[in-house]
Parts: structure tokens; sequence; C-alpha cells
């Protein structure tokens, strides 16, 4: 995440023209989705969401702008563009950053990104091998091991600088039962905001067993 002194330098770029009020948002969010069809692992995802939203207002005016260039140079360029574009007045602005820490109260055990990709194959094989093999009449059984690491800043001008961070972790089971003329679907999809030490409770050969019945 970007430092006090940088996004007080941003925030004050773009108030240099006469800006009321101007705020910083940075995202970065992982992504991954293990897929199993038929037995086998169909395809892994990674995603990675990475960003700076630089907003302005002027009385009712308001300019965004974003940015990926998370350089000194990229970031300054985002803020000095909504500057430009409010072009009021000239301003001399100081910053003073003060953060605010916001208690999370979904404490990260284990993030699902620093496990072996074979366990994490592991656990999804447990739910789909489980729920396969509950009744004769499985035709299909189709799981999905998802995890998100969702992290944001907010500073503004007001002084306000803070962070925040959500981890989620959902196993999804989907069961096709067929007795030839008749096809039937299930789903059980448990998730909680935790890494993986949601398997501590949630037991994925029981959670194959509920999308199968």
């Amino acid at each position: 995440m970007l430092s006090k002194a940088l996004c007080s330098d941003i925030i004050a770029k773009a108030m240099s023209t006469g800006a009321d009020f101007a705020e910083v948002y940075q995202e970065l969010t992982r992504g991954n989705v293990i897929k199993l069809i038929g037995g086998k692992i169909d395809a892994i995802d990674d995603t990675v969401i990475s960003g700076v939203g630089v907003r302005a207002f002027l009385g009712t005016r308001t300019v965004y702008a974003t940015t990926t260039d998370l350089s000194r140079e990229g970031l300054l360029r985002c803020a000095s563009a909504v500057a430009d574009t409010i072009a009021q007045s000239n301003a001399q602005v100081s910053i003073n950053l003060t953060e605010r820490i916001f208690p999370n109260i979904h404490g990260i055990k284990r993030l699902p990104g620093d496990a072996p990709v074979n366990e994490r194959i592991g656990i999804l094989k447990e739910a789909c091998f489980a729920a396969k093999g509950y009744d004769e009449r499985i035709a299909q059984v189709q799981g999905n091991l998802v995890s998100i690491d969702h992290s944001i800043l907010v500073a503004n001008s007001e002084e306000l600088y803070t962070t925040d961070r959500h981890v989620r972790t959902r196993l999804a089971i989907s069961a096709i039962a067929s007795n030839g003329t008749e096809n039937q679907y299930g789903f059980f999809g448990p998730g909680r905001a935790m890494g993986l030490e949601m398997f501590e409770t949630v037991n994925p050969a029981e959670t194959g067993i509920r999308a199968a019945r």
C-alpha cells in the first residue's frame, strides 16, 4: 500500500489548482479459482486487480482519474491530470495524514495464497470425490475452490489515512444425478471471511455429500 508521505503529495498535487477536497483510493485484489470437472483439474485461474484512483471536488464538480502506474512519477501525473481539469486557481496545500486503524474482526490464520497449490487441490478433490461416490447415479461433479484477498487504502484531504483487508474462501460443489431418463441437480457452496482455516470447521467431504444428496 502507498505510504502516508506519498499519499500526502498526491492529494496536495490534486488540490493545487483550487479543489475543495481530494482523495486517493488504492486497490489490490488477488483472486484464485481452482476448477475440477469429472475428477480432473480443468483450470487454475489467477487474477490481480491493482490500481489507484484520484478524485477531487470543487463545489458540485468532481474529477476522477485512475492509473496502474504505481511509481511516484506516475501517481503524481495522475493527480496533475485531475488538478489540470479543475484549473480554478493556484493553491498551496499541505496535508498531514493521520492513520486510522480499524480492528479486523475476521482475523486470518492461513492465507490461501500462501498454501501449496497441491494442498488446495487436495481439498477440492476430497469434496468432489465424496460427491461422486455418494451414489452410483451421480453422473457428473464439478467443483470450484475460490479465494479472494482484497486490500484497499483510502486517504483524503481531511487528513484521513486508513487501510482495510478482506480475505474470503469458498468451496462450491455441484452434482448431476441421472437415472437415464431424468437429471437432477444439486449444489452446496459454503464460504467464509476466512483463509484455509475455514476447513478446520467445514469438512470438504461433507460438502461434497451435501451437494450430491
